[in-house]
């Protein structure tokens, strides 16, 4: 990985496009932006090397909380060369080069210098407040409530140690 590429990295909702839009601008960095990438990488994705970026997802919903997470890391682990076969090539082009958003941090510190990388978290209840108020994220809440496995106490509570664990650290960093 070349020297000029940095990254910022979190939790959903902890401020990494905004910190990262913010350094770009000031340092004249070139930005890529994992969630404007995200679905580019799918057209690129083959059945035999991307089990998970070629899986069927249109029953995401139905899926148990585990199968949710476990997809999620394993779209974000096949994506991570992805994204560092690009970023090397925009560190040849440009002379600072930013990358926000989540990748497989275990494969990303094989990578690049520890000292390159930020990763940004936030408290559960002000992830969860920004995350499922975010016009993007329309619906996303009534159908994580509509889930069957969740008991109507845990519902109302909204109270759940697994969840909380996996929603501050859902990419490897437990």
């Amino acid at each position: 990985m070349n020297r000029n590429v940095f990254f910022i990295l979190g939790c959903p909702c902890a401020g990494k496009t905004t910190v990262a839009r913010l350094l770009a601008q000031k340092n004249n960095m070139f930005l890529l932006s994992g969630d404007e990438r995200r679905f580019e990488y799918y057209k690129h994705a083959d059945k035999a090397k991307h089990k998970y970026m070629t899986m069927d997802a249109s029953s995401f919903w139905d899926w148990s909380l585990d199968e949710m997470v476990d997809w999620e890391r394993g779209v974000i682990s096949e994506q991570t060369p992805m994204i560092i076969e690009e970023l090397n090539t925009l560190s040849e082009e440009r002379d600072l080069v930013l990358f926000e958003g989540m990748m497989d941090i275990k494969y990303l510190l094989s990578v690049a210098d520890r000292d390159h990388i930020v990763y940004l978290t936030v408290d559960r209840e002000i992830c969860e407040k920004d995350f499922f108020g975010r016009g993007d994220h329309n619906g996303m809440l009534t159908a994580i409530m509509n889930t069957e496995d969740i008991s109507d106490e845990e519902k109302s509570e909204g109270q759940r140690d697994d969840i909380q664990d996996r929603a501050v650290f859902p990419y490897g960093l437990e």
